[in-house]
């Protein structure tokens, strides 16, 4: 059995170490939570900034992927350059050696040279319609047509058959239809010419025609 003086001084020591016991350890627990309260803010932040540079980093490859190496673009527009460069100089210096080298020559007239009019035989023609010569019965055809056209030496003789046109039709006329009427066959070209060559001069007061072209001959 304890006595009540050995219980009141268990009792009075208890409740000191407790409450000493009590203070300190609040106060190991306070500077605990102080000094582990900073590195975890600490701790923290260094993890938000390397989190922060991690994310803000750019990537090698996707750099290279969206903004390519534009390095052989400007050496190909610089070797493009130099090379007009290149021969505009070129072409400066040939122009400035040719106006060098025809410096020294006596410059040229700029006025027109009057050329010497020539003129060769006038070549007048003179064209007839259609001539219509008929064919007699108990023959192949029934009738010649033919155009034909002179050539006139000169204005005299042109204005004589423009003048006398429809004379000289008639001349032409009745020669072809006498050379055709009294052969069976149908005449040549050739002898129907030197017949209409010399109907026509026969009938001109002044000079001769001597080529007459037969355009147009059929016989039907």
């Amino acid at each position: 059995m304890v006595s009540p003086e050995h219980d009141e001084n268990a009792a009075g020591l208890n409740g000191g170490e407790l409450d000493e016991l009590g203070e300190e350890q609040t106060g190991a627990i306070s500077e605990q939570e102080y000094s582990e309260g900073p590195e975890e803010e600490e701790f923290s932040a260094n993890e938000l900034d390397e989190s922060d540079d991690t994310e803000t980093k750019p990537i090698p490859e996707e750099k290279n992927a969206h903004h390519p190496d534009r390095r052989g673009s400007g050496k190909k527009g610089l070797w493009v350059v130099s090379t007009i460069g290149l021969c505009v100089l070129i072409g400066i210096g040939y122009l400035h050696l040719k106006e060098e080298k025809f410096k020294g020559l006596p410059k040229q007239n700029s006025e027109p040279v009057p050329l010497a009019r020539i003129l060769g035989p006038e070549e007048r023609v003179l064209v007839f319609d259609s001539f219509i010569i008929p064919i007699p019965e108990n023959r192949e055809f029934t009738y010649i047509s033919l155009s034909i056209s002179f050539k006139l030496p000169n204005k005299e003789i042109k204005r004589q058959m423009t003048d006398k046109k429809k004379e000289f039709r008639g001349i032409i006329y009745d020669v072809l239809t006498e050379e055709i009427s009294k052969r069976k066959e149908v005449p040549p070209l050739e002898s129907l010419k030197k017949l209409i060559i010399g109907g026509v001069n026969s009938a001109l007061s002044a000079g001769e025609v001597h080529k007459v072209y037969v355009t147009k001959f059929l016989a039907v």
